[in-house]
């Protein structure tokens, strides 16, 4: 999901006016909102960046850094701030001011090379040993920056949590989850980032981008439910503590900063959207929601078929089946013609996501979903919806793709779900969604399962290896699966890690 920050890509500091406060992160989920607080520092600071750029947008600079300071007297830590007033000096040759605001934006969390690069804004101080000396520093200066991230969650968390650096993938980890658990995710990332590299964002590909400038190390934090309603209160606002079911997580790219809830669907939405935006910041390009939506949720519910990562049919392409029959189904340019505003407001978000979802499940399943993203990043100038890539990689008009897509949607199969009454079979256990990791027993209800060893409060968080982190993820796995059938329960009880062998019984729907 799109984030205002600090200016991106080639656009002019005149013009940037929506893009400069530190913004709302992506939901892994549906967004939730925002309750209104009342006028405070943060709402000066917003009215003295909002007279900025009226001043910039009128070439009045002298107006532009008077009120960039008036808004740094109230945000002091905040890159954004800095950055912008690094930029307004150097716009009025004010060499030695723009770099120490550089120099400080970098030391607070600016890490965007590409920006500091080709940012126009920047022009006159490119020649500046100041400048010239970050962009021979600049891995250095990555790493000094992910060292301090790691600091700053070692101090916020304690010794309570695990903390791991993964190089490959540039990643800083803090979690509360037990050992094993934790090295569970941390491989399923892995894979999903090595099946995201070569399916889709092939141009992140290391060997095809060895002299290009690394990415950023991003801060992954697993937090404990206390943490995390912690975290969702300063995000979203005191008031979402009481309503936060729509929030799984979030990924701030300007933060590089990602939180998951879970250990699921929502780390790997949120993952995804780290994928998606390396890949974008790498060209300067800002994508639409609707893509940036549809390929994260793609990678929520999946299978390892034939050794292969392969995102599947799940509740949410269930709701677009729903949508078709009901003569409701949104045609795919109208869908990516929504703006940001109303794609989350209206009370269709979660139709909206499905949406989505299923659109790019379409182009996966036609073969068609890494060839439609080259062409994408490639003809994005031409095109920014991405519907004129999709068009040339099936090659078809908006008629024909419409109809493709309704054709696929119809034999597309029913997942099962929770209350349903088609292809139900259960475990003979009842449980409650949990925390994090997986559903957590609450009573062995058949013989099968009682005797099996599994007991209340143990967490099921595989079927036969295929992850099931939560109630939906496991209906649909037991789905595939028929009555009489034994399966092997992998679950957590307290820090030990069991199997349990567990014959399948029918499920009658509620």
């Amino acid at each position: 999901m799109q984030h205002t920050g600090h200016k991106r890509g080639s656009i002019r500091l005149a013009a940037i006016a929506s893009l400069v406060s530190l913004g709302q992160p992506a939901l892994a989920q549906e967004d939730a909102p925002r309750s209104p607080p009342p006028h405070s520092a943060t709402d000066e600071a917003a009215e003295a960046q909002s007279r900025a750029f009226r001043a910039i947008t009128s070439g009045d600079y002298e107006a532009a850094r008077e009120a960039l300071q008036e808004q740094l007297a109230l945000q002091p830590s905040s890159f954004v701030v800095h950055y912008n007033l690094a930029c307004v000096h150097a716009r009025l040759r004010e060499t030695a001011q723009a770099i120490d605001h550089l120099h400080r934006a970098i030391e607070l969390g600016f890490i965007d090379h590409r920006q500091l690069t080709t940012d126009p804004d920047l022009q006159s101080i490119r020649n500046e040993p100041g400048y010239t000396s970050l962009i021979e520093n600049w891995e250095a200066i990555t790493k000094a920056r992910a060292d301090a991230n790691l600091g700053q969650v070692r101090a916020m968390y304690g010794d309570v949590y695990i903390y791991e650096t993964d190089e490959t993938h540039r990643l800083i980890y803090a979690t509360a989850y037990d050992p094993d658990s934790f090295a569970i995710a941390r491989d399923e990332l892995a894979r999903l980032a090595d099946w995201g590299i070569a399916s889709v964002f092939k141009d992140l590909d290391p060997a095809a981008t060895a002299d290009s400038p690394q990415d950023p190390y991003v801060t992954v934090i697993l937090p404990n439910r206390q943490d995390f309603l912690r975290w969702v209160a300063m995000t979203y606002g005191p008031a979402s503590r009481n309503n936060f079911s729509g929030i799984g997580g979030a990924y701030d790219h300007d933060r590089k900063l990602l939180v998951a809830q879970d250990l699921g669907g929502t780390l790997r939405h949120e993952f995804f959207h780290v994928l998606h935006w390396r890949s974008a910041t790498r060209r300067g390009q800002q994508h639409p929601i609707w893509i940036q939506e549809g390929l994260c949720s793609l990678v929520e519910d999946y299978d390892i078929i034939n050794g292969t990562l392969t995102p599947v049919p799940s509740w949410r392409t269930n709701t677009v089946k729903r949508l078709l029959n009901a003569g409701r189904l949104t045609p795919i340019e109208e869908l990516a013609a929504i703006p940001r505003d109303k794609f989350t407001a209206g009370g269709r978000t979660m139709a909206r996501y499905a949406e989505c979802r299923a659109v790019f499940l379409f182009l996966h399943d036609k073969g068609a979903l890494g060839n439609w993203y080259q062409t994408y990043i490639s003809t994005f100038a031409d095109d920014p919806s991405g519907i004129a890539a999709i068009l040339n990689t099936l090659d078809t008009d908006l008629k024909g793709l419409n109809a493709m897509y309704r054709d696929w949607l119809k034999a597309l199969p029913t997942v099962p779900e929770p209350g349903g009454k088609e292809g139900r079979v259960g475990l003979g256990i009842d449980v409650d969604p949990g925390s994090g990791d997986g559903p957590v027993v609450t009573q062995a209800a058949s013989r099968s399962a009682r005797t099996s060893g599994i007991r209340p409060a143990d967490v099921i968080y595989a079927v036969n290896g295929r992850p099931t982190r939560d109630v939906f993820e496991l209906v649909r796995i037991l789905g595939s699966y028929q009555s009489g059938e034994t399966v092997t329960l992998s679950a957590r009880r307290g820090t030990r890690h069991l199997t349990f062998q567990i014959q399948l019984i029918p499920v009658s729907g509620e």
